[in-house]
Parts: structure tokens; C-alpha cells; sequence
């Protein structure tokens, strides 16, 4: 558009309703399937409304055509039906029209009345008003449109032009993950699993003194901790998603939960999330379904009574702010911790996409590439696990005899051969290895579960054999410190003198 244009609104308005003119009628209604309430939706009316709405993750989401003139309105409305019609969520469409709004006056008529032919100029000129990526990922749903419909010189044979000629902004989605700021940081993890603990344990003695919205807060803590859900899947968990087992004494034995696959890129129908809650967290799911037996809850109910993504979201970012005093920490660094945990104790690609979701094993690439930068948190991974603290916990647990220990069950007994160094006999778990999903025997010693044996000499010969590994990663490293290999070995060594220590020292119980 020339500048002299920008004094001739009607001049404008007249070349856009020129424009346009070939645009066929909007359908009347158009139908759409609202995951979240499992339900079919529809949206009518929409040629002679100026307000939608449409439901996504249980949030009513308003996209206001008033802010555009009548004929770009008419424009965005197409190309809102398009993205629905095609499969893009509601969520999805319903954002790129209001990405639209953030762009300045004129920018959307000038784009409107490009041709193919004149189109790079005004790109550069809009890239070059450093708008937010997704504008330019919404201006280029609206040059489909035009190329569907043949709007000011555009059509079909463009579309490819359109959608890879030009460029956008690059991404940069990983960013919190690469500078860390993403991830908890150890005393943060600590403090988590020292809270669900206690909170189990306090659920065990007096149920009736949680309220259901506290056990439901606290359940949703396990979900985003333990198993790295989002906050719209824990959201949707029903009642008869939650499956336990219960023994002849009334304690529960396993609670499985199955939480339903999001974001799939496929868009195909798939199995859902299977997952195990450890045995010391299974208190909250089996006091929650309890009390939704007792009060007829329907088997459909949600079972966290929460009504959206932003909800559930919301709670658990309100119990993290509480024992972190940390109002920056939610549900996201808990996902972004539990899948670097996977990959820092041994998950190769396709355990950590099964894990996280991921119907595309790259999407989980950024977390092996950044593992080099993480030495604090492959430290932690490797001696912090969901029910563990510090070191410093060993005092509560009580020294094995060499006859205590082989009376434990075979799965109870610790064994592994951690950096080629074969170890075995250090001691008991009280839950077992099966139950640890991180490394054996360098986490052990850093774990309140570890009982170790009443022998000096084998851990004597654990950290002799460490020792010398240590040296080997020195000087692989060139002593650099922050050698993620160097610090977790440091870590264990730690771990080995101060049951030495205790050992030796005559502390036992």
C-alpha cells in the first residue's frame, strides 16, 4: 500500500470489499469434538456473529471479529472454519485469529491486498516489526485462505510459496531448557518429596482430616512430579481411570492410573498412559476414590474436580508456591525434571518419548542434548529419587547384619555394576529395586530406603573403587568439576564415607 493510502480509508475499504467479494458463504454451522468434556460441540451462526466461542481443556475461549474491519473479519472467519474443518484444535484457531489483532494499524489491510508478486517486500517489512513467531504462523493461515479462494492475485499453485517461502521467526521453545531454568533445583526436588511424604503419611494416620480438594491437590503434585504428566491430562483423570488392588488388611497394594494421550501429532486414536503410583503415594489416589464410592460420584466425574487445564495448572502451582515460597515454579518444571531424571538415569529415546507422550521420539531429543549442561541435576537424579533426602536421612534407618541381609527378599538385596565397578552386597532397600527408577547402587547410598550392611570392609572396597574411577573421569575432563560423570561419582563417594562413618563410629540404632 502506498502511503498516500493511509489518508483514504474508504479508498482502502473499497479495495477490500473488492477483495473479498469471491468468498463463498460460511457454512452455518460447524461441528468440532471438545476432548476435554468428551463431547461434540458445534459453533453457529457465524457469518452474522462478531463474538465466537469455543471450548478447549475445559476454558471458554472468546475470539472477537469487532477488532477487524468487516471484510478482513469475513477473511479471518474463513480462515478460522478452514484450521477447524482441517483438524487444528479450537485452541489452535481460535489463537491465530486474535494473534492477528496484535499487528498495527494498516499491517492486515496491506497484507490482505498483496499479490503474490508483491508479497516479500511487505513480509520484510512486517518481520521487521519483531512481532511475536505466531502472528506470522496466523498471517500465513490467512495467505491460505487467499490462495484457496483466489484473493488478490493468490491461488491454489501459491500455497506452497506461501507456506515455505516465507520465513518466520525461528523458535526458540527450548530455551528454558538449555539455560536450566526449566528444571527444579535439588533442594527444590527435595522439598517436594519431603512434602508428599509427609502429607502420605499424615493421610494414613487421620484421612478424615484432608479435606478432598487437599487430597486431590496433592494427588495432582504426584501426577506432574512423578510421572511428568501435563496439567490438562491430570485434569481429565476419572474416577475409572484410577484401578487399585487392596490386600486382606485394607491397605492398598498398587494403584494404576490411566491418563489419556494429548497433543499427538498423528491425530490418530491412541492407547492411553498406563502408569504405576509408588506405594508410599498411593494413600491420596485410594482416599480419593474412596470417598467418590461413598458420595456415588459418577465413574465419568473427575475425579480431581478440577474443570480445566488452567485449574489443575493453577492448584498445583499453589501447592509448590507454599513449600517453595517460589512463585515462578509449576507443573511444567516438574514434567521438565521428571524426564530429565529418565534420561540422567539411563533412558535411552524411546523409554523417554513412551514416558513423557511423545509420539515423535525427537521431540525428547533437547533433553539427551542438554544433559551435559545439567551436571547438577544429573547429580541429583543419581542421588535424590521421589521418596529420598539427603545423606544426612541414613540416621534413620538401622544397620543390617550379613544374616539380616540375605534373609531379604532377592529384589531387596542391592546389586549392580555402576561404570564397569561390580558391586554387591552393600546393604538392603526397604522398597525394593524393581520400585527405584533410578541408578542402583549410586543412588542407594544417598537414599533414606538404603539399610546398609554392618561391614565396613565392603563399602571400604565400594569407595576404593570409585576412587579410581574418579580419577579416570579427572583426567578425561581435565578436572573440569563440572563434569556431570565426576560430580555424581563425587556425590556417592560422599554417600559411601558418611556410612562409613556411621559405621565405624558406632551409631547404629
Amino acid at each position: 500500500m502506498q502511503q498516500s493510502d493511509l489518508f483514504a480509508p474508504e479508498k482502502v475499504d473499497g479495495q477490500l470489499s473488492a477483495a473479498v467479494s469471491s468468498l463463498p458463504s460460511l457454512p452455518r454451522r460447524i461441528a468440532y469434538f471438545d476432548e476435554f468434556e468428551e463431547a461434540q460441540r458445534s459453533v453457529a451462526h457465524i457469518e452474522q456473529s462478531d463474538i465466537i466461542n469455543v471450548h478447549y481443556n475445559g476454558n471458554e475461549i472468546a475470539v472477537d471479529f469487532r477488532k477487524f474491519p468487516a471484510p478482513i473479519a469475513l477473511l479471518l472467519k474463513h480462515s478460522f472454519v478452514r484450521l477447524l474443518s482441517r483438524g487444528s484444535s479450537q485452541g489452535t484457531a481460535a489463537a491465530y485469529v486474535n494473534y492477528v489483532s496484535y499487528l498495527a494499524p494498516g499491517d492486515a489491510e496491506d497484507l490482505v491486498l498483496a499479490s503474490p508478486q508483491t508479497i516479500v517486500p511487505l513480509w520484510s517489512r512486517l518481520l521487521a516489526r519483531d512481532y511475536n513467531r505466531l502472528v506470522y504462523v496466523a498471517l500465513k493461515a490467512l495467505l491460505q485462505v487467499m490462495c484457496d479462494y483466489g484473493i488478490s492475485g493468490w491461488a491454489p499453485s501459491y500455497s506452497e510459496f506461501a507456506s515455505k517461502s516465507l520465513a518466520v521467526p525461528p523458535s526458540n521453545k527450548y530455551a528454558g531448557l538449555r539455560s536450566g531454568k526449566a528444571f527444579l533445583t535439588t533442594d527444590q526436588e527435595a522439598t517436594i518429596v519431603a512434602l508428599i511424604d509427609d502429607s502420605a503419611k499424615s493421610v494414613l494416620k487421620d484421612p478424615n482430616a484432608w479435606q478432598y480438594c487437599a487430597l486431590a491437590d496433592m494427588a495432582m503434585v504426584v501426577c506432574a512430579f512423578q510421572f511428568g504428566l501435563r496439567p490438562v491430562q491430570i485434569a481429565r483423570l476419572k474416577v475409572r481411570d484410577v484401578k487399585h488392588r487392596t490386600l486382606s488388611d485394607g491397605t492398598t497394594s498398587a494403584v494404576h492410573l490411566s491418563f489419556p494421550m494429548v497433543k499427538q501429532r498423528s491425530g490418530a486414536n491412541t492407547p492411553p498412559l498406563v502408569r504405576r503410583v509408588k506405594p508410599e503415594w498411593n494413600v491420596f489416589f485410594a482416599e480419593l476414590y474412596a470417598r467418590s464410592m461413598i458420595e456415588q460420584r459418577s465413574f465419568d466425574a473427575r475425579i480431581f474436580a478440577v474443570d480445566s487445564n488452567r485449574e489443575a495448572s493453577q492448584r498445583i502451582a499453589a501447592v509448590l508456591r507454599e513449600a517453595l515460597d517460589n512463585n515462578d515454579v509449576g507443573a511444567t518444571h516438574l514434567r521438565h525434571s521428571a524426564a530429565q531424571r529418565m534420561v540422567d538415569a539411563g533412558a535411552n529415546h524411546e523409554e523417554l518419548a513412551a514416558f513423557l507422550g511423545h509420539s515423535d521420539i525427537s521431540t525428547s531429543l533437547v533433553y539427551f542434548q542438554t544433559s551435559e549442561t545439567q551436571a547438577e541435576r544429573i547429580n541429583r537424579a543419581l542421588g535424590l529419587s521421589p521418596t529420598y533426602a539427603r545423606v544426612a536421612s541414613i540416621a534413620e534407618n538401622r544397620l543390617i547384619s550379613a544374616e539380616e541381609l540375605a534373609a531379604l527378599k532377592s529384589d531387596q538385596q542391592i546389586a549392580g555394576v555402576p561404570h564397569g565397578i561390580p558391586i554387591a552386597g552393600i546393604g538392603g532397600c526397604s522398597s525394593g529395586q524393581p520400585a527405584c527408577p533410578y541408578n542402583p547402587v549410586l543412588s542407594c547410598y544417598t537414599c533414606r530406603r538404603f539399610m546398609p550392611l554392618k561391614d565396613p570392609k565392603i563399602h571400604k572396597e565400594v569407595l576404593g573403587g570409585l576412587r579410581d574411577t574418579v580419577n579416570l573421569f579427572r583426567e578425561a575432563s581435565h578436572a573440569e568439576a563440572a563434569s556431570p560423570a565426576y560430580l555424581q561419582l563425587q556425590r556417592t563417594i560422599d554417600g559411601v564415607q558418611d556410612v562409613l562413618a556411621k559405621i565405624e563410629g558406632g551409631l547404629d540404632e
